[in-house]
């Protein structure tokens, strides 16, 4: 019985046994993530998309999870090489402001990236882990430097941190639904004749989800702010 044409067009274009490496699977397992999802990222559509038998991504990932490890060691790299280094004469409040606003910037560019590394922490390796705390190391290094004591400096360093990841995270789960005419939304189904200071800053163009470029640079220029009376104040103690 002959094959179907089609069927044995498919089997012709596929790429040799051992054709292919771990650094290629990843590459096409980014593309596919960029265009469906993580969740959607399945074994076989990777091998339809690189050309090869599935057998051959399993002899290298024996299963979805030990893939994803490795696509987060990449992003865990990419961000670390897209992100600003600081000499120890840049100021600290610049060094924060520039730190947090780059990493904010890159995640929002990358969401596959993003979800690795902020909804996937169970996917870090060893390797993974160490990359993403080598810079608090360096931050924590730099605040200790002017003046504060490495618990303080921890806790300013979580403090955006924690704000900067959830600012990403909510636009994030607001784009996912449709966010984009959120507020236009709310403006229709709300009764806004209770709330006329908030109906004035809807007409005028105010966002009320809080994710906005302004936004965030107001929240951090506060935190910064704060973090630079309390350094004062403990110097006059």
């Amino acid at each position: 019985m002959s094959m179907p044409e089609s069927e044995t067009a498919t089997r012709r274009r596929r790429r040799p046994r051992g054709s292919i490496s771990a650094d290629e699977i990843v590459r096409g397992a980014y593309e596919i993530a960029r265009e469906v999802s993580l969740d959607q990222l399945s074994m076989s559509t990777l091998s339809e998309r690189l050309g090869v038998g599935v057998t051959s991504i399993y002899w290298y990932f024996r299963k979805k999870e030990d893939l994803l490890h490795a696509m987060t060691e990449v992003a865990a790299a990419n961000l670390a090489e897209r992100m600003p280094q600081f000499a120890r004469s840049v100021p600290w409040p610049t060094m924060l402001h520039d730190y947090f606003t780059a990493y904010r910037r890159i995640h929002q560019e990358d969401e596959v990236l993003s979800d690795l590394l902020l909804a996937r922490v169970s996917t870090y390796s060893r390797q993974t882990t160490t990359q993403v705390f080598l810079p608090v190391e360096a931050i924590v290094e730099h605040l200790t430097d002017a003046g504060f004591s490495p618990e303080l400096a921890l806790q300013i360093f979580n403090t955006i941190s924690t704000y900067t990841r959830g600012a990403i995270v909510y636009k994030r789960i607001l784009g996912l639904n449709a966010a984009a005419i959120l507020d236009e939304r709310r403006h229709r189904m709300a009764d806004w004749t209770v709330m006329p200071l908030l109906e004035g800053l809807v007409a005028a163009g105010h966002s009320l989800t809080g994710t906005t470029d302004d936004d965030f640079e107001f929240a951090l220029s506060c935190l910064i702010s704060g973090f630079e009376q309390i350094l004062a104040r403990n110097a006059s103690a």
